[in-house]
């Protein structure tokens, strides 16, 4: 049995490697998230007397965390392009800010009228559906949500995102009758084909230092930084971090190769360390999450139809800021790309502008719902 703080880390990483390569195995790979394997995975394998919680191991585990949730995030925003999300046109911006008002609008409606409590999950999911899974993470770090209850967002969030998408790819053949429907006029087809992210080899070394010293580096100055209900040490972290990503996505780090495949790593080893403290998921809190999440994406399919209908926005633009949203970085593409191939830089865009909201939006909602920081 595992007792100390290393080889508990060496395990954790064996079994997000192990749950990698199941991953890329699995024949509905599109549909089932890496995220959802590690997790599982290191769940099923924390039920067995392959460990037990000591000080030891909960040093290394918070430790691992600390240090890894900021490092992450600033990979994350350094893939963002300020000057190619300034170009989108006005309408395909107001789409965008659009859907984030709908989202955090629809979280507050469904959180104060069904009642269901879960103010935490909600947040934490509301930081997931506003960037991504790196967004989630943050959220649920700042708000100390337990092992046990991120399962379960990650649950809801996999099952409707999946919906969520084949909805919208379902949508997407009937674009010219909505367009005529809300009276949206559009062209894309003069579009070059281009996309903002760069070809070269990889510089994982460079990558990994770097993101290293800026978690060491925010967490130092978060630890100086003064402490009140809304100001703990991880939020400043979590803060400190994205700012510096959103800088360095102005500079020639953006440039660097390897930064989306360093943080999506990062964000698994993250999901393996949480979920070796978790417990089994209860089904009557799981399905009190499920139900608000569905009522979320109702209210946020009917805002939106209404604004299409006020501002006479077109499908495309509506569908791919709902996908940047909810699906992030994997999925907005995919959905651009069904509209038209040149289009698929817009997906990345949107769904790296969420990275930069996403956080904001999550801890915007936890506040509005009364969590404590």
């Amino acid at each position: 049995m595992i007792e100390g703080g290393l080889p508990f880390l060496a395990a954790i990483v064996l079994l997000t490697t192990a749950a990698v390569w199941l991953h890329a195995r699995l024949a509905f790979k599109q549909v089932i998230p890496a995220v959802l394997v590690v997790y599982a995975l290191v769940l099923i394998v924390a039920h067995t007397p392959l460990w037990h919680t000591t000080d030891a191991i909960e040093a290394v585990r918070t430790r691992s965390i600390g240090n890894v949730l900021p490092a992450m995030l600033f990979l994350m925003m350094l893939r963002f392009d300020a000057y190619t999300f300034v170009r989108l046109g006005f309408k395909t911006l107001v789409a965008f800010f659009l859907t984030t008002a709908s989202i955090i609008s629809a979280f507050m409606v469904v959180f104060w009228v069904l009642g269901l409590g879960q103010a935490q999950s909600l947040a934490t999911l509301a930081g997931s559906w506003s960037g991504g899974s790196a967004n989630m993470l943050a959220v649920a770090s700042v708000l100390k949500l337990s092992p046990t209850l991120l399962g379960e967002v990650i649950v809801v969030d996999t099952i409707l995102y999946g919906v969520w998408l084949m909805l919208l790819l379902a949508l997407a053949p009937l674009a010219s009758r909505f367009n005529t429907y809300v009276g949206a006029h559009v062209d894309y087809t003069f579009l070059k084909e281009s996309c903002p992210l760069q070809d070269g080899k990889p510089r994982y070394a460079v990558i990994i230092l770097l993101a290293v010293s800026v978690a060491f580096l925010v967490n130092g100055v978060a630890a100086w930084l003064p402490t009140f209900r809304l100001g703990s040490v991880t939020l400043y972290a979590v803060l400190l971090a994205t700012l510096l990503g959103l800088v360095g996505s102005f500079t020639k780090l953006k440039t660097l190769q390897g930064t989306q495949a360093v943080g999506d790593n990062m964000l698994l080893l993250i999901i393996a360390l949480m979920a070796s403290q978790a417990h089994i998921l209860a089904l009557e809190t799981l399905g009190g999450l499920f139900i608000a999440a569905l009522g979320v994406l109702a209210i946020h399919a009917l805002l939106m139809v209404g604004f299409a209908k006020l501002l006479k926005l077109d499908l495309f633009s509506l569908g791919v800021a709902s996908l940047a949203h909810i699906g992030g970085i994997a999925s907005a593409p995919l959905l651009a790309s069904s509209y038209h191939k040149n289009l698929i830089p817009v997906g990345v865009v949107m769904a790296t502008a969420g990275y930069l909201l996403g956080t904001v939006v999550g801890l915007g909602v936890a506040w509005a719902l009364g969590c404590d920081f």
